[in-house]
Order: C-alpha cells, then structure tokens, then sequence
C-alpha cells in the first residue's frame, strides 16, 4: 500500500515522525526484530523488580537494585540496540513495486 498524504489537513507532528520511521526502517529493516527484542529486555528488568519486591520476596529486594544488575542491563541493552543498528536484514527490498 502506497504512503498517501492527505493534502486536506494541516500535517501534526506524528506526520513527520511516521516518515522518518518509514525511511528509518527502510534503511535498517532489522530495527523492527530489535524493537520487540528491547522490548523483551526490559519485560525481563521488570519482572526481576517484581519478583524483588517485599510482598514476593523470590530475589532479594538489593538485587534489583544493585549496581551489578543496572550495569548488566543496560550494557545489553546498548548491545542490543547496537547489533540491531548493525545487522543484515533477511528481509528482501520491494524495490520494483508500487
């Protein structure tokens, strides 16, 4: 499906986000697998707070909120991210369609 403007509003914001999004993912069409795999990381910094706290007590509350824990998670993190920005795409490019 082609992008359509559509000439009879004034564009918002999200506008030109939306197509720096597109062009983004065009360029670097691994940053999609990379999304849902942050998204993943940080489901799992979540579930260790949860499991953390006081009521639930399954790891220790200091865990958490350790220094250890924070550097581990954020150095994946930015390894995440960085092999996403870096990875070859198994995804073909529709170069000739319209």
């Amino acid at each position: 499906m082609p992008f359509v403007v559509d000439s009879s509003r004034a564009p918002v914001p999200g506008d030109y986000t939306a197509t720096f999004d597109r062009l983004l993912l065009g360029q670097h069409p691994a940053l999609e697998t990379t999304a849902y795999a942050i998204v993943a990381w940080v489901g799992v910094k979540l579930a260790v707070i949860t499991l953390a706290h006081d009521d639930i007590s399954v790891l220790s509350h200091d865990f958490s909120h350790s220094t250890g824990w924070t550097i581990v998670f954020y150095l994946l993190l930015v390894a995440i991210a960085v092999l996403g920005w870096f990875a070859p795409s198994n995804k073909s490019s529709k170069a000739g369609s319209a």
